[in-house]
């Protein structure tokens, strides 16, 4: 798990670098965090939706977002899911709590549920000639 962990602080680091963000995080204090936020049965939480993360989808999410002024650096580091992190991005606080309703309804509803919406769609959905789908099977 440590390697894990040490590779998710250098890509933390580099990607601050890349913003120009000045600080930088070891592999330890992701451990802590880590320690910090596992709940009673030892399970860590993602920080934006409340669901148990695993080792697999384990991220670092700033709280206060770079973008908006906060420091790269441990105090300021929750974990988080891979994809709630990707979908809250750097976007602006005052557009966060949009995105993440957007991002709830979009990665709640089943992809089957919702009705194509437009004819381009429609047309991935429509059943295929019998000659057709036997000349893929």
């Amino acid at each position: 798990m440590m390697d894990i962990v040490r590779r998710r602080a250098l890509r933390l680091n580099s990607g601050a670098r890349r913003r120009g963000v000045v600080g930088s995080v070891r592999a330890v204090d992701l451990a802590h965090i880590l320690e910090r936020s596992a709940d009673a049965q030892g399970y860590w939480r993602c920080a934006i939706c409340n669901e148990v993360v695993t080792l697999d989808d384990l991220s670092f999410d700033h709280v206060i977002a770079l973008a908006d002024g906060g420091e790269h650096a441990a105090h300021n580091l929750v974990p988080a899911h891979r994809k709630c992190n990707e979908i809250k991005g750097s976007e602006k606080a005052q557009y966060r709590a949009q995105a993440l309703d957007r991002w709830l309804t979009e990665w709640a509803t089943p992809k089957n549920s919702a009705p194509p919406r437009s004819s381009v769609e429609r047309s991935r959905y429509t059943a295929r000639p019998a000659d057709a789908a036997r000349r893929y099977a």
